[in-house]
């Protein structure tokens, strides 16, 4: 589960466009807290039980000094007292990345580019399948309009609409 969640951290901070890679993380994330969330709370209850036991011995002394006795746990508490709310948050961090798989494939696919090239990651043409590069006015393929581009004022580079600056050369890309 941790290697699912480093995962999850990696597409977050490299951003790569595959949705469909980073649904399943998700899902995969998702389901196995879930179906394991018994068994983390039990050996976590557990683990507590043993260090406690361990700390006997010290305990001895501390009471032959009339020093309070370590507890690492309240006596009655469950595993889940001490995992409960960080494992509802690492499913809301789960579904929070699925959520944010699900708007972009929404995104994409109102931009022009078919579903199942979102999901991999590779866009294409909604109506002919034609495999797109980033930056394209219209599909070579058929010659539907996607989206629209703006070019840089000085080196014609294709710039976001949110840029201030050409990422190319630079240049001020004020409106």
């Amino acid at each position: 589960m941790l290697g699912l969640g480093l995962l999850a951290l990696g597409f977050w901070l490299l951003r790569p466009r595959a949705p469909g890679l980073q649904l399943a993380c998700a899902l995969a994330a998702l389901a196995l807290t879930g179906l394991d969330l018994h068994g983390i709370v039990t050996r976590t209850g557990y683990e507590l039980a043993r260090l406690q036991l361990k700390l006997s011995g010290l305990n001895e002394t501390l009471g032959t000094f009339q020093l309070p006795r370590l507890e690492l746990f309240e006596p009655g508490q469950s595993g889940w007292s001490y995992v409960g709310s960080g494992l509802y948050l690492a499913l809301a961090g789960a579904a929070l990345l699925l959520l944010g798989a699900l708007v972009e494939v929404l995104i994409q696919g109102r931009q022009g580019r078919s579903l199942g090239s979102v999901l991999v990651g590779r866009p294409a043409c909604k109506a002919c399948q034609q495999r797109l590069i980033a930056g394209m006015s219209f599909c070579p393929g058929c010659g539907l309009k996607l989206l629209p581009v703006r070019r840089c004022s000085e080196c014609k580079a294709a710039v976001s609409e949110t840029y201030r600056f050409c990422p190319e050369c630079g240049a001020s890309e004020a409106a």
